[in-house]
């Protein structure tokens, strides 16, 4: 049975000192505890020394024992990168170069968890700020859109919320028919351009965020992606399915149904703890606020979600 655990019982455990019972339960269960890198970071933002460590500890003590997934641009890359080589195969470079990411692949599912183990502050130290930003970046996002909802009186029942596309920027617009569209294409639509195509170029230049583009570009081409963006919106709008993308599916859905809640700033990270809970049988969390959005995205899933407890 696989088991994913959110930040906030993991900091229960080290709080309470519960890590040996917590592995005793964890063994006379069976259980395979998957921890996603998104909640070992989130737990590496704790303030306090002492129960950082104690939480860190309780992470990382098993570590050849438990599942660390890769992190979810790699995961939700691998998505894009199914579907593309259906849809787009001209987009696919003409000699692929995994090697160009076993790196990234060591890098995140092992040695962050050994530095976490020797050093949680130190760790915790090296967290890039632009991390906050984009926390920043998604929360004012959401604030200007629940004063929408809330004019529009909008509540969801299932199916997903759809997006008019009138006021957006032209680039944006481009490959659009005219209609309505679900809002998890256009945000998946414009999340991949941006770290496809705005941020590579940007780093060319001046440094950026090249996060998805040195999953992807192993595969990709990424000049050949970038030289159509009509074609690239429709790829996106109109063709993707979200049965064959189902992290980028939920991860969206997380974000617009967080507005029937009350917005809080964990809301981008619970966003990006949902891409792993396709991974889980079992998702235990003391946040009744995540708790209700999942219940809600679970009503349109094009996959199963984990039960919640």
């Amino acid at each position: 049975m696989r088991l994913i655990l959110d930040t906030n019982v993991w900091t229960y455990i080290g709080e309470r000192r519960e890590t040996r019972a917590f592995e005793q339960l964890e063994d006379e269960l069976g259980l395979d505890v998957v921890i996603p890198p998104s909640i070992l970071l989130e737990a590496l933002r704790i303030p306090v020394d002492d129960v950082l460590a104690r939480v860190a500890e309780a992470m990382t003590e098993r570590r050849g024992a438990r599942t660390h997934p890769l992190p979810e641009a790699r995961l939700e890359a691998d998505e894009l990168i199914s579907q593309a080589r259906v849809l787009r195969p001209r987009w696919f470079r003409r000699f692929p170069a995994p090697g160009s990411v076993s790196s990234l692949e060591a890098f995140w599912t092992r040695r962050l968890w050994q530095e976490a183990a020797r050093d949680p502050k130190r760790v915790a130290a090296r967290l890039p700020k632009e991390m906050d930003q984009a926390d920043d970046v998604i929360l004012a996002i959401q604030n200007a859109n629940k004063r929408v909802f809330l004019d529009a009186s909008f509540h969801f029942e299932g199916d997903p919320p759809l997006f008019d596309l009138r006021d957006q920027p032209t680039d944006v617009t481009l490959g659009w028919d005219g209609d309505r569209i679900e809002a998890w294409r256009f945000e998946g639509a414009n999340v991949w351009w941006r770290g496809l195509v705005t941020e590579p170029r940007r780093a060319r230049r001046v440094g950026g965020d090249t996060t998805y583009a040195d999953w992807a570009g192993a595969s990709l081409d990424l000049d050949m992606v970038g030289r159509n963006r009509p074609d690239f919106n429709r790829f996106w709008y109109y063709e993707v399915s979200a049965d064959s993308m189902p992290r980028a599916w939920l991860r969206s859905m997380v974000h617009w149904v967080q507005l029937e809640t009350k917005i809080g700033v964990g809301n981008p990270r619970d966003a990006q703890h949902a891409a792993y809970l396709l991974d889980a049988d079992i998702f235990v969390t003391a946040d009744r606020r995540f708790r209700r959005v999942l219940d809600l995205c679970g009503r349109g899933r094009p996959h199963p979600l984990p039960k919640c407890g």
